[in-house]
């Protein structure tokens, strides 16, 4: 039988080079982690960037009820072909609401209902959806009862289509403004 030795040294030679190996994935996989971060920073700060338009008051209903109809009408011939007549509810609801300081506490919030809206020369009567939350209702500390409007859609369904018409509200910057409109609406 023959016997097979290794010496000290190969022994060393091995261990060492296992060891730079080791250390070459640990800094490869290090400095892959670090751009994947810095990647996800640079996506933040697109987000950031672009900032939503604040919500214009279209309506002030004085002191807040339970119940509270109301009456707009939508400027929207530039895409419809004629302006819209809009019906709705407001309703107070109690909700329960997480404070600053963590404790929980009932709150009177008010919640936009039973839109409807009829077209002004046409008469065509629609099923307004705002599943979107584009129109809003917001009471302020002195009671007094808002309705805003949002960028975003608002659907309308007639009763003769399945498929529903998409308006939505843009605002317009303030600067650009020169006939003094706060928005444009767009429709698909």
């Amino acid at each position: 039988m023959n016997r097979t030795s290794t010496s000290a040294k190969s022994d060393l030679t091995l261990i060492a080079l296992l060891s730079m190996l080791l250390a070459v994935f640990i800094l490869a996989s290090c400095s892959t982690r670090v751009e994947r971060e810095t990647n996800k920073e640079a996506d933040v700060k697109d987000v950031i960037a672009t900032t939503e338009q604040p919500a214009v008051t279209v309506a002030s209903l004085g002191e807040a009820a339970e119940e509270t109809y109301f009456d707009l009408i939508a400027n929207t011939s530039n895409c419809l072909g004629e302006d819209l007549w809009i019906g709705g509810k407001i309703e107070s609801a109690k909700k329960l609401v997480m404070t600053q300081t963590g404790s929980t506490s009932l709150q009177k919030v008010y919640e936009v209902k039973e839109l409807t809206a009829t077209g002004l020369h046409s008469n065509n009567s629609y099923t307004l959806l705002n599943d979107a939350g584009t129109l809003k209702a917001v009471c302020d500390e002195s009671g007094v009862l808002y309705i805003k409007l949002a960028e975003g859609p608002l659907q309308l369904v007639s009763e003769e289509s399945t498929k529903p018409l998409t308006v939505a509200y843009e605002p317009v910057l303030a600067v650009n403004s020169e006939d003094g409109k706060t928005g444009i609406w767009s429709c698909k």
